[in-house]
């Protein structure tokens, strides 16, 4: 069985590298959609921090992130080049960087993740707490930053091209 620290570590891990590979580009290209790569970071960062915070709900913490976030970047919304659309980018890695410090190996021992999943919707992909809790630990971001590294590689492309 993997200890529980290592799977906390990771996450943390890729909470900063996701940051950074955002930061890596200029703020003002945020939103920006190149060559049909969708999942920009205004839209991927604020969606992270929602998934976290349902996170940290299921450990029996506050989820540190406001509930409009999810407006623009829940599951099933289409990423808009519209930065209007998204919260304040330091804001939003204020929030991820709060709820990674919420997220402890006392926190997950803590929980019942044996218990029932408490979403009658998320049962089938998720039948306990424990499902959904190592999903978040180990996948979600991960996703999320090979996305990012995906839009990271396309802006620059496109903005080479544009030379």
């Amino acid at each position: 069985m993997i200890p529980t620290a290592h799977l906390v570590e990771q996450f943390k891990y890729t909470t900063e590298k996701m940051i950074e590979i955002a930061e890596s580009v200029d703020r003002e290209h945020w939103a920006s959609q190149p060559g049909g790569v969708r999942n920009h970071p205004a839209w991927t960062l604020p969606h992270c921090a929602m998934g976290n915070g349902m996170l940290l709900g299921f450990l029996g913490k506050d989820g540190l992130c406001p509930e409009a976030w999810g407006e623009n970047t829940g599951n099933g919304s289409m990423p808009s080049m519209d930065r209007t659309e998204y919260p304040p980018d330091a804001d939003v890695v204020d929030v991820l960087r709060k709820q990674a410090a919420e997220i402890t190996v006392e926190a997950i021992e803590a929980a019942d993740l044996g218990a029932e999943m408490p979403h009658e919707g998320m049962r089938e992909f998720w039948p306990t707490v424990g499902h959904a809790v190592a999903y978040m630990l180990v996948h979600h971001l991960a996703d999320h930053k090979g996305q990012l590294l995906a839009w990271r590689r396309a802006l620059k492309a496109s903005l080479e091209h544009e030379k």
